[in-house]
């Protein structure tokens, strides 16, 4: 088989796995004249034909990635019931097959498509699904599935720092220490009405009706996934440190508004979204500049 032709029926391939219709096997020599052509290229086995072993392996095919999907979005899921989510899921399978031989970021587009496709979403009073709803927590288990599954640790990179959090809280540190944000540390705004359909938030909370988004941090740290609700300063130091990783610890947090504490600092390194690395010069905590 010249190489040319491969490729032609590699392509009618992914075109009859990609085709509308039903998931369920199609058992009969009647399909389309893209099923006839790729039977034609395909051995029967014993007790099946080859349309019949085409068929399953496209509904092989299509479940598996439907399958990833409800793995990386599975409050998604719950919150809009198996027939929607699978629908919109099989939808984006199709629109957007995959391209890697790993299924890790296969997801990473499925928040906009729901952005692109459900139109003028649906109305929340009723008991259904908002569009800002449904893609606010997609994007939410989107970064989610990132974070657990993105190259770099902060332990592995930078050591164990509680000792020099400590330091820098109740005896000296050196003047000049810098903070480095975590390498799996993502940070995103949620609506209100997400962070409390995911029990981050009480069901009470004031910011609920007001609708104004939060600052969330998301980080990986000894094998442990964390999530932390941020105050407006406290976004601002984790976003100014991400932008110019390696700030000594006092020009970070003076450049910090609102002003934070520096013992937020400790707390922020116990919950794996920065760390500090040490500099010879030692100076007191209270020193002046």
């Amino acid at each position: 088989m010249v190489p040319a032709q491969l490729a032609e029926i590699q392509n009618s391939m992914m075109r009859y796995l990609l085709s509308p219709g039903p998931l369920e096997a199609r058992f009969d020599e009647g399909g389309s004249p893209l099923e006839l052509e790729l039977a034609r290229q395909v051995t029967p086995s014993p007790g099946l034909k080859a349309a019949q072993r085409l068929a399953i392996y496209r509904k092989g095919y299509l479940l598996r990635l439907l399958e990833t999907l409800r793995e990386d979005f599975p409050n998604l899921r719950r919150a809009m019931g198996d027939p929607l989510f699978d629908f919109f899921a099989t939808s984006y399978v199709r629109r957007n097959p995959s391209r890697n031989p790993s299924l890790t970021s296969f997801g990473a587009n499925f928040p906009k498509f729901l952005q692109q496709t459900q139109g003028q979403g649906r109305d929340e009073q009723d008991g259904r699904v908002s569009l800002r709803f449904a893609v606010a927590l997609a994007e939410f288990e989107r970064v989610r599935a990132e974070v657990l599954r993105v190259a770099g640790d902060m332990d592995a990179a930078y050591g164990t720092h509680t000792d020099a959090w400590s330091a820098l809280c109740t005896g000296p540190a050196p003047r000049n220490s810098q903070i480095v944000p975590n390498p799996t540390l993502r940070l995103l705004q949620v609506p209100p009405r997400v962070l409390q359909y995911l029990n981050l938030i009480p069901a009470d909370d004031a910011q609920i009706e007001k609708g104004i988004e939060r600052g969330v941090a998301l980080s990986r740290s000894q094998f442990r996934l964390t999530t932390t609700l941020l105050s407006a300063g406290q976004w601002a130091l984790l976003q100014l440190i991400q932008r110019e990783p390696g700030l000594p610890w006092r020009q970070a947090l003076a450049r910090c508004k609102p002003p934070i504490e520096p013992a937020w600092l400790w707390a922020a390194e116990a919950r794996g979204l920065c760390a500090m690395r040490l500099t010879a010069n030692g100076f007191q905590v209270g020193n002046s500049s």
